[in-house]
């Protein structure tokens, strides 16, 4: 009589075993899944990057082998009218290039600068024209990230590897 009493006591705890793990397998599961769902649309949404960032072969060159080309005009930009203030705002700033020396398209590339300078001035002016002055102090990383995009497509090359806008005033 003992034996078939453990016995039944073994067959009942298999039995509580295999209903609590059908009830993990139907309700655990499914929530940890939508957690997980929940927290890589988070992490898109706030643009995290997940995995390696992709290396930018521009953002190891050697100082020696950067050429700054300095515009020696000062330009002076019209900047969008705040529409609290109601006046027309500017900047004046003087435009910087740094093009990297060991790039493929350095060498033929480099004597078309010169000769395009006003498209590349009129890069920055329209780029610089699409913020108020307010705007334009918060976002000048954008404002240089955009002008460097375009620049690069002017070019259609990546030898221009940075701008910089030096004796930046806004009035």
């Amino acid at each position: 009589m003992k034996k078939n009493i453990l016995t039944v006591v073994i067959l009942a705890l298999c039995i509580m075993n295999l209903v609590l793990t059908a009830l993990i397998v139907f309700v655990v599961v499914p929530s940890t899944a939508k957690t997980n769902k929940v927290i890589s649309d988070v992490a898109t949404i706030i643009d995290l990057e997940l995995d390696s960032p992709k290396e930018n072969p521009n953002e190891n060159v050697k100082v020696t082998d950067i050429e700054n080309y300095t515009v020696e005009e000062k330009q002076v930009i019209n900047l969008k009218i705040d529409p609290v203030d109601k006046q027309q705002k500017y900047v004046s700033l003087q435009l910087s290039l740094s093009m990297n020396k060991k790039n493929d398209d350095y060498a033929t590339l480099q004597p078309e600068v010169e000769k395009n300078i006003t498209k590349i001035t009129e890069i920055v002016a329209n780029v610089f024209s699409k913020y108020t002055k307010t705007e334009a102090q918060l976002h000048k990383d954008e404002i240089k990230a955009e002008v460097l995009k375009q620049i690069q497509d002017l070019f259609k090359s990546d030898f221009i590897i940075d701008v910089a806008f030096g004796s930046i005033i806004y009035e």
